[in-house]
């Protein structure tokens, strides 16, 4: 039988004002472990205000960054593995 994990993310996003948004991503593993991302998303002048743009760009970006820190982490863990 397959064993199952639980992990667990929790997106945050703020709208810094009309023009930044910013999102942190934290992963907590089923071994307690977390990781962390933030990200932010600026809106250029000459674009229509349109939050949930922002709101996606961001949270994104963020778990782009999450995505990069969690494939390092097991770089990480599999260096050490090897001794």
């Amino acid at each position: 039988m397959t064993a199952l994990k639980h992990w667990t993310l929790n997106v945050t996003i703020a709208e810094q004002d009309e023009r930044r948004t910013s999102a942190v991503a934290v992963l907590v593993d089923d071994k307690g472990r977390i990781l962390q991302s933030q990200a932010t998303a600026l809106r250029a002048p000459v674009d229509s205000y349109v939050p949930a743009v922002g709101d996606e760009l961001a949270a994104g970006r963020a778990l782009t960054a999450l995505g990069w820190h969690l494939q390092a982490q097991a770089e990480t863990d599999l260096d050490r593995s090897r001794g």
